[in-house]
């Protein structure tokens, strides 16, 4: 029996130091699809969503798909807009269900004017209403501030590794693969999200050229091929333009069931962050000796 799959995406990376609200005609003025328009605009695309129409196909899910929103970078969401595209998902949850597994395209960092962390308040309305057995799958772009809400509520959970961003398909197609094993019960994965106390890292994510991020992501992929049952890795470089509490770089790493040698992975990544941003602080502050 074919597996039926909600599909959704909420995006914005939010500079809370902006007084440009964003407002339901800041989705507008940039990307706001609902209904059979969203697979028109979106199928066929190199994005996430494109991605999980195409991952629909190959799985041969039955999948609803209501709405899509992309803003412009700027300052607060507003409560009424979080509340509106809040709604539209419950309901076409309530209405159009009962579903096997949900796929949200989120950005990571949202920040809203009701709630700091737009995404995790998003996904507990969600797991509010579909109970805890449902698993949901989600995908972030690298400078998320990913919160311990977000991996809680999540049973997948990863981001781009690319920085420009060019990888957005080949990750959503990764957590829609991963989906379907998980609704097959095949697999049981789990998220876990490790931070420091640090405003930014990883050299904002860069991947161009050699760098903290570079050399973090080898890391990552090292210890995840040391490690059985690991899914994905993510490394999150974070958006400092923010004043919330979990503002910052993360490492979040999916596997099977709650094995502590998963969190591990993710610990020791950080750490290699941590040390790499300490390294460059010292560096900074060095004062030239005296010709």
């Amino acid at each position: 029996m074919s597996k039926r799959v909600f599909i959704a995406g909420f995006k914005h990376e939010t500079n809370t130091f902006s007084k440009l609200p964003t407002d339901l005609a800041a989705y507008k003025a940039r990307t706001y699809y609902r209904d059979d328009e969203v697979a028109q605009k979106m199928r066929g695309t190199a994005t996430e969503i494109g991605a999980a129409l195409d991952a629909a196909d190959k799985h041969g899910w039955s999948i609803r798909l209501p709405i899509y929103a992309n803003a412009t970078p700027s300052g607060r969401v507003t409560k009424d807009m979080h509340d509106h595209f809040t709604q539209v998902v419950i309901d076409s949850l309530k209405a159009d269900g009962p579903f096997d597994g949900i796929y949200l395209s989120l950005h990571g960092a949202m920040a809203c004017e009701h709630d700091e962390d737009g995404e995790g308040r998003l996904l507990q309305s969600v797991r509010d209403l579909v109970g805890p057995d449902m698993p949901i799958a989600v995908t972030l772009d690298l400078h998320a501030n990913t919160t311990d809400r977000m991996g809680d509520l999540s049973d997948i959970l990863i981001s781009y590794r690319t920085y420009p961003h060019i990888d957005q398909y080949e990750v959503a197609t990764q957590a829609c693969d991963l989906l379907d094993r998980t609704m097959k019960g095949e697999i049981h994965p789990k998220v876990h999200v490790r931070r420091r106390e640090m405003l930014d890292g990883a050299d904002h994510g860069r991947t161009t050229g050699p760098g903290p991020m570079v050399d973090a992501l080898k890391t990552l992929d090292k210890l995840i091929a040391e490690t059985p049952g690991v899914y994905a890795g993510s490394i999150n470089a974070g958006f400092p333009w923010v004043d919330i509490h979990d503002v910052g770089p993360t490492c979040v790493v999916t596997g099977e069931g709650d094995d502590p040698a998963h969190a591990k992975i993710a610990e020791t990544v950080m750490e290699q962050i941590w040390q790499d941003r300490n390294k460059l602080s010292i560096e900074l502050v060095k004062i030239p000796e005296a010709i």
